[in-house]
């Protein structure tokens, strides 16, 4: 089983086997993980005489290659790569049986997969059709739910059910909104005393852009987890035939239900208490909001949709969004939520049919989809998504008067206020 080095922390690195002094080499990767962070790691296997390969450790790279996109804390992903089981053999092999596929990558005609371990019970099969369902072409269910499960959530619904502290025929998952999830006071004095003990710990003054830059990111990284962990709950649940809900979720309705039982809302254990007594989640929950900074100043009505996930390029979709701009009206966004436990495939046709729907409405015939799949970002300041659209789709449909020159999403913001653009008046088309 692997293990992460005991001697070093510094150095993040997780062992899967002893070497046997045989030739070894370097595979430098870049794996993909929640809200859109990559980290870079190093994977060293040796290659035996027959000229198979052995895998013997991977340790987290320091240095950022990828400034675009978010770095991962190395202690969070260390279980994580713990569960991991790594492949590599000639690319031409595709019929090769594997463990279940994670993420690959391809290096001078080498494929270097990551795969799950078998703790989770997940069948082998050979590389070729797990790229399929990779793609989509077709999927098990329980690759659709979640691909790559959280260890620590699996871990703890394993020891409650064997405890029988959950009824096995009657479970239930609560589903929650971002909105409604942060207005939870559990939630809130989690990311609260995060951002305290952080402040603490610096001892130095830290503007409130760079405070709300923090609590954004909290935030996103948060729900991102909790999405995560509601998907690992569900396919234990259907892994183990055991019967359940998702539960539609809503503050105002969990708190009235609470105040009737007696529970402690600042308990996290309360919340899980009332999953039986919410109303089941649809095939879709549509949202609706009204996006934050510049108000996108249209020519004409003008629409462009995104798919969201937890983890982009490695889970399937949490969310199809919608960025609907209106002359002389505030920008809307229109977020479809797809039932965790679903068919992704029918949720996600089904989400598109109702955001196109709701434009059509309006009188918006011009829409763009955005073909690459988006991290979740959340607003620190509501707790809505922050969805993207393609500034330079936008750009004819804007007001000559207000038409600017492309800023970049990590640019400073034009306005003057020290954020970053997609910060702050870059919300409403990034």
């Amino acid at each position: 089983m692997a293990s992460p080095d005991p001697r070093d922390d510094n150095l993040h690195v997780v062992f899967y086997r002893l070497p046997k002094g045989l030739p070894a080499e370097s595979f430098r990767i870049t794996l993909r993980h929640l809200a859109g962070a990559a980290a870079d790691l190093e994977l060293i296997a040796e290659r035996t005489r027959a000229g198979t390969w052995r895998p013997l450790f991977v340790r987290v790279l320091q240095e950022a290659t990828h400034p675009d996109h978010p770095r991962v804390a190395p202690r969070s992903l260390m279980p994580d790569l713990a569960t991991l089981v790594w492949h590599v053999f000639p690319s031409h092999q595709r019929g090769r049986v594997l463990h279940p596929v994670v993420q690959v990558w391809q290096s001078q005609g080498l494929t270097v997969a990551a795969c799950l371990d078998d703790r989770y019970g997940l069948p082998h099969l050979p590389f070729a059709a797990q790229m399929a369902q990779l793609r989509g072409v077709s999927s098990p269910a329980s690759r659709d739910i979640c691909p790559w499960p959280d260890a620590l959530t699996w871990q703890a619904v394993h020891a409650v059910l064997r405890a029988r502290r959950i009824p096995s025929d009657a479970a239930a998952v609560n589903w929650w909104p971002p909105e409604e999830w942060f207005r939870r006071p559990d939630i809130a004095e989690t990311i609260d005393g995060t951002i305290r003990g952080g402040l603490r710990a610096s001892q130095i003054h830290v503007p409130r852009v760079a405070r709300d830059e923090l609590r954004a990111s909290l935030m996103t990284l948060a729900y991102s987890q909790y999405l995560r962990h509601t998907r690992t709950l569900c396919l234990y649940l259907r892994l183990h035939n055991l019967p359940f809900k998702v539960s539609h979720a809503d503050f105002d309705t969990a708190m009235h239900h609470l105040r009737r039982q007696g529970l402690d809302p600042a308990r996290s254990s309360s919340w899980a208490t009332i999953a039986r007594l919410l109303d089941e989640m649809p095939l879709v929950v549509l949202r609706q909001s009204v996006a934050h900074g510049r108000v996108v100043r249209a020519t004409e009505p003008a629409a462009a949709l995104a798919i969201y996930s937890h983890m982009p390029g490695v889970a399937p979709p949490d969310a199809v969004g919608a960025v609907l701009a209106i002359p002389g009206k505030p920008t809307i966004q229109l977020v479809a939520w797809l039932n965790p436990a679903a068919d992704p495939f029918e949720a996600h046709n089904h989400a598109t049919d109702l955001l196109i729907d709701a434009c059509t409405q309006r009188g918006i015939q011009n829409v763009a989809q955005i073909e690459e799949v988006q991290p979740l970002e959340i607003c620190y300041d509501c707790g809505t998504p922050v969805l993207h659209a393609p500034e330079r789709w936008l750009q004819p449909f804007l007001s000559p008067a207000h038409a600017q020159p492309h800023v970049g999403r990590n640019d400073p913001c034009p306005c003057g206020s020290g954020k970053k653009y997609k910060k702050c008046c870059g919300r409403a088309v990034h």
